[in-house]
């Protein structure tokens, strides 16, 4: 008997058999895994008997083994490419699940058992999925277990709080404000520092003076509370994005509080975070220890702008606890994601946005994809599924109807770019990569720099020649040039490490590295720093 453990959309009624031609009698949306009858985002996938299978195979981080002869296969094989990261956000768009499957047969076939109907963005659960023998007939699956595994990485969500945090707090140019804010006051972009519990009352007006990145920061060890009908008004072309209140307490508001900005529990005394009854609150609700809830008919929405801080990870989140429960009313309205590391989950109210139950920390799953759906703007928090990338997230550049542009400087852990998609740079920005580098589209390098700087040997991989305009290497273990061509139109950095060509003279026409220089401009190695 063989096991094997899967992560895999579907909705579950009367069939009897399952294979990539099967029409399922529901209108779902599969993305790239519409021709997968076995996938698995982190496990291996293996046979180990004589099988027919019809559909592809595919493991993002997995061995996948045993579906050579005398197995039949009708499908491919895909893995750990950019197929099978996409594969992972298409899973997670329409709500992925992880079953457990014993399988006693060659065949993966199934009969009666009841649908599920409600099944997005929820947790299921009832007992565990087998394919149990039946003599002279095919196996029946029966008794399935389901659990919601979108690919989000609860560990580094925790931490990108820590790090949002820390960045709040060590913020320069605080200036002492007395505990309470409002009755009528008139508050100016800067960073205010409050001695003990600090409160709003009454009305609070921000005024940004015109500038739409003006910044406001409220920070305090005591408790946060407003009074019932305090209201927050933004003016100046103030933004909710930039206001940031934070504390190593409780935070709450008020019953009828109009409320502004990102609340921030954190520190050793971080504590629960809630909005009162009726109040409407345009921000997010942050917590490193302790519940977050929404009262009674009450509104939370994330600012549709972007903040000043990279919030990594929590971009897409109006509510998170690293430590504690979240809840709702069945009155309350909440735009963005929702979840917790640890802690109970209840979302009774109307919710838009994705539910992250604790347990769910697909930490080495966690790409961002360009969606390009506001425009060609990389810099844009909009365009990206899971907001920006840093050294330790990966990044999946798919076909969009805007191509990213990049203008300023961005670090990413490993970088794909698919068939047919395009990836620009201009002034003079650099893309820092700390992964691998696998281009199946098109790069445009404009004027700037293509990095490399992981500290273990770094892959780079083009299905055709790529034209880069500086290419620097900061890597003490190298750049390792698998496939393709590489045209240097200005420099080659060698700043440590090496790039290693792997040039075949058997196969004359791969693995170049071709200097191009013009009659009004020269291509250069630079001056190697450690050699």
């Amino acid at each position: 008997m063989k096991t094997i453990i899967l992560s895999i959309a579907i909705i579950a009624y009367s069939f009897s058999s399952i294979s990539r031609d099967e029409q399922l009698p529901i209108d779902i949306y599969l993305g790239t895994t519409a021709d997968f009858i076995l996938f698995t985002g982190a496990k291996a996938i293996a046979n180990t008997e004589i099988s027919d299978i019809t559909g592809n195979v595919e493991s993002h981080m997995g061995a996948i083994a045993g579906y050579g002869p005398p197995t039949i296969l009708d499908g491919t094989i895909q893995n750990t490419n950019y197929i099978t990261a996409q594969a992972l956000l298409d899973l997670a768009s329409e709500s992925s699940y992880e079953i457990a499957t014993d399988i006693s047969t060659g065949n993966i076939n199934a009969t009666g058992y009841n649908p599920v109907d409600d099944y997005i963005r929820r947790s299921l659960s009832s007992p565990v999925m087998k394919v149990l023998p039946v003599s002279d007939t095919n196996p029946v699956l029966n008794n399935i277990e389901l659990s919601s595994s979108e690919t989000f990485c609860a560990t580094q969500a925790a931490a990108d709080l820590i790090t949002l945090y820390n960045e709040l707090i060590a913020y320069p140019g605080g200036v002492t404000h007395p505990l309470v804010f409002g009755n009528g006051e008139v508050l100016s972009p800067g960073v205010y520092d409050i001695g003990g519990a600090q409160s709003i009352s009454g009305i609070l007006t921000m005024d940004g003076g015109g500038d739409p990145k003006s910044l406001f920061i409220i920070r305090g060890l005591g408790a946060f509370t407003s009074v019932a009908g305090a209201t927050v008004v933004l003016t100046g072309n103030a933004k909710p994005e930039n206001i940031f209140w934070v504390s190593s307490a409780a935070m709450s508001t008020g019953a009828g509080t109009t409320m502004k900005g990102t609340m921030v529990g954190g520190g050793g005394g971080a504590g629960a975070v809630s909005l009162g009854a009726n109040t409407n609150h345009v921000g997010r609700m942050f917590t490193k220890l302790g519940a977050v809830s929404v009262g009674a008919s009450s509104i939370l929405a994330i600012p549709t702008g972007t903040p000043f801080f990279n919030l990594r990870s929590l971009s897409t989140f109006a509510m998170w606890s690293s430590g504690g429960a979240l809840s709702d009313s069945a009155s309350s309205d909440i735009t963005g994601d929702v979840g917790t590391a640890s802690g109970a989950l209840a979302i009774a109210g109307t919710h838009n946005g994705a539910v992250y139950h604790p347990g769910i920390d697909y930490c080495a799953l966690n790409p961002t994809t360009w969606i390009g759906e506001v425009s060609t703007v990389a810099e844009n928090i909009s365009n990206w599924t899971k907001g920006f990338p840093d050294s330790n997230i990966d990044v999946v550049i798919n076909i969009t109807p805007n191509d990213p542009l990049f203008s300023e400087n961005i670090e990413m852990k490993n970088l794909s770019i698919a068939t047919g998609a395009s990836v620009s740079q201009t002034n003079e920005s650099q893309i820092a990569v700390y992964g691998d580098f696998q281009n199946n589209g098109t790069y445009n390098p404009g004027n700037s720099t293509l990095a490399f700087k992981g500290d273990e040997i770094q892959n780079f991989s083009t299905n055709n020649t790529i034209s880069v305009y500086n290419l620097t290497i900061d890597n003490d273990n190298s750049l390792n040039l698998l496939s393709g061509n590489i045209d240097i139109f200005n420099s080659l950095k060698l700043t440590t490490g090496d790039l290693i060509t792997n040039y075949d003279h058997t196969i004359p026409n791969n693995n170049l590295v071709t200097f191009k220089s013009s009659a009004t401009h020269t291509s250069f190695i630079s001056e190697i720093e450690n050699a």
